[in-house]
């Protein structure tokens, strides 16, 4: 799914497998040559995703599976967290639905519902106009499948465009769970993850006691995309010290005096002497203008992105917020976004 992606990926003995990730080894598999894959969709630096039908079946439904690119040896702790974070959500409707797993030597295969498409390929490619009760139908449901996220105990981690599909009936669903981590308050994280353009300030700065609330700054660049299909920060090179520029620039630089714990981000230091300077937040200014005069899809905007964590909005609360219970309701699903061509 689209742009540069970090993976914690480290092979994990079975002697080393976490005592809540065990199960795993019990859940039904089966045979990869229950399918056919009939070519590939998606490569990315760590997996590649395919289309495929039954075997015996070709003229059935349509999958997605996900594989490993690398042969690692054995089978890794994240592809175990990924296969874990689908089954815990598996009644959750905007969430991707695992509806088979492969177990090979090396890996675990999932299977999947085939979407129509990802918010990313209405934006970018195919440039398709998204009327404004669209944009409230595709946000809400990517709220309601974060909150159900968070509500689990789980951080996605990867929150974009290209991760938020819609299904043949024009439903958000939330999809890559790659990079997912357990949410344990006060547990250290290591590699951070993610996709550089939606990485939160604290993640920048090499955090490792982050939250949730990661999920929601990237939701936030998302949303403003919605409306400028352009990204929120744009860096002048690609690395974590050019997006803290980018981000710091326009939201101006976080303080200690709000945010004691800053200093023990690992680049906190480096961050600072390169944009203490930085004060003025235009997103104040410009958020209105980036949702085209709505103010209280703005209003939410800023409540996103926020640089200091415990101010951000959590998903549960989007759910209630002005912009989606004001008149008229928020339609059931963008069905006829995927077959209007303008």
């Amino acid at each position: 799914m689209a742009g540069a992606t970090s993976n914690p990926s480290a092979s994990t003995s079975s002697s080393e497998v976490p005592e809540y990730l065990r199960y795993l080894e019990e859940l039904p598999t089966s045979n990869h040559e229950k399918y056919l894959v009939l070519r590939t969709l998606q490569e990315g630096g760590f997996n590649k995703i395919g289309k495929a039908v039954l075997a015996d079946n070709p003229d059935g439904p349509r999958f997605a599976i996900k594989s490993k690119l690398a042969r690692t040896g054995q089978i890794t702790h994240a592809e175990r967290i990924e296969v874990h974070a689908l089954k815990t959500l598996e009644n959750e409707e905007n969430v991707v639905k695992m509806v088979d797993l492969i177990r090979m030597p090396t890996e675990l295969v999932i299977v999947m519902n085939l979407a129509k498409t990802d918010l990313h390929f209405l934006l970018h490619p195919s440039k398709r106009p998204i009327r404004a009760e669209e944009k409230r139908t595709i946000l809400y449901q990517l709220f309601n499948g974060l909150a159900a996220i968070h509500k689990h105990k789980i951080i996605h981690r990867d929150i974009k465009p290209g991760n938020v599909l819609i299904s043949n009936e024009g439903i958000v669903q939330i999809a890559d769970f790659g990079l997912s981590v357990p949410l344990v308050p006060g547990e250290k994280r290591t590699s951070p993850g993610g996709t550089l353009f939606y990485k939160a300030i604290e993640l920048l700065m090499d955090d490792d006691e982050y939250d949730e609330k990661v999920d929601m700054w990237a939701a936030g660049c998302s949303m403003a995309e919605l409306w400028t299909k352009d990204l929120l920060f744009k860096p002048s090179r690609i690395s974590l010290m050019d997006q803290t520029r980018a981000v710091s620039m326009y939201l101006g630089f976080p303080e200690e005096k709000y945010w004691p714990r800053l200093a023990t981000f690992k680049l906190y230091r480096e961050a600072w002497l390169n944009n203490n300077h930085l004060k003025r937040n235009l997103l104040l200014a410009h958020a209105l203008k980036i949702t085209q005069g709505d103010a209280l899809a703005a209003n939410l905007l800023l409540k996103l992105v926020n640089l200091y964590p415990s101010r951000r909005i959590s998903a549960s609360d989007c759910l209630t917020h002005g912009y989606f219970t004001r008149q008229p309701p928020v339609q059931p699903n963008v069905e006829g976004l995927l077959h209007r061509r303008n």
